[in-house]
């Protein structure tokens, strides 16, 4: 080689490139000393230069398989975005279907037991005060009702007045013996049909009592009711 390139000088540096089989092109030679640093820009350019060259001499055909290879690439980049999104989209639904079956799963439980929970209390007893002095009055003897929340429950002499005070501000007084029992106060506010009343219980306010289901056969004078006493309606929920 030393012999086809026929150098003037050395050092002696050259680059080439095979043309064919049996023939090669020089496409830089460097003779003489050089620093390193001045080697290296040469060789550098040169491969450059070449690079360039040999982008702009591709044939047609090269060029057209580049820009197939690049599409089929495209293209396949494509589907596997939408394979991805289709997947995660199949995903997201199922997930949707289950929460929405839980629901309604749980929504059915809540029913059955919302539905259930009078059929129980029924069978066992009242679940509220008020509503166990109206079904006691059901079941009991018949007598005339209170006129104008004014006249005595029973026997002679009525010796205790009871002042009740409802959650709307309205207040009834009436006078029972001081031996009747709290039931009869229900029994009485009962009677009375006041709007808006449904499950509540009596309350004392000084000092605070409550006289619910418990206290319905405790007559009004162990209560501390005679002679005198004011209760609140306290709705319950």
């Amino acid at each position: 080689m030393v012999a086809s390139l026929q150098p003037g000088s050395f050092p002696f540096c050259a680059v080439v490139s095979p043309v064919s089989d049996e023939t090669i092109a020089v496409l830089q030679q460097v003779e003489g000393p050089v620093s390193p640093s001045e080697l290296v820009e040469i060789l550098q350019r040169t491969i450059d230069e070449q690079g360039a060259a040999s982008r702009q001499t591709w044939l047609p055909e090269e060029l057209a398989a580049a820009v197939r290879a690049s599409r089929a690439e495209e293209e396949e980049r494509r589907r596997s975005a939408l394979r991805l999104r289709q997947e995660q989209d199949a995903a997201y639904l199922e997930s949707l279907r289950k929460d929405q079956e839980k629901e309604r799963s749980r929504k059915s439980v809540q029913e059955g037991l919302a539905n259930a929970k009078p059929k129980v209390s029924n069978g066992l007893r009242p679940r509220y005060p008020g509503q166990a002095a109206r079904e006691a009055s059901k079941t009991a003897q018949a007598r005339p009702p209170a006129q104008n929340g004014t006249e005595p429950s029973h026997r002679t002499e009525a010796n205790t007045k009871v002042m009740i005070r409802f959650p709307n501000g309205e207040r009834k007084q009436q006078a029972f013996h001081h031996t009747d029992t709290i039931r009869e106060i229900y029994r009485y506010v009962d009677s009375l049909v006041i709007p808006g009343i449904g499950n509540y219980q009596l309350v004392r306010s000084y000092p605070r009592k409550t006289y619910g289901r418990q206290q319905l056969e405790m007559t009004l004078q162990d209560a501390g009711f005679h002679p005198s006493v004011t209760l609140y309606i306290e709705q319950l929920q």
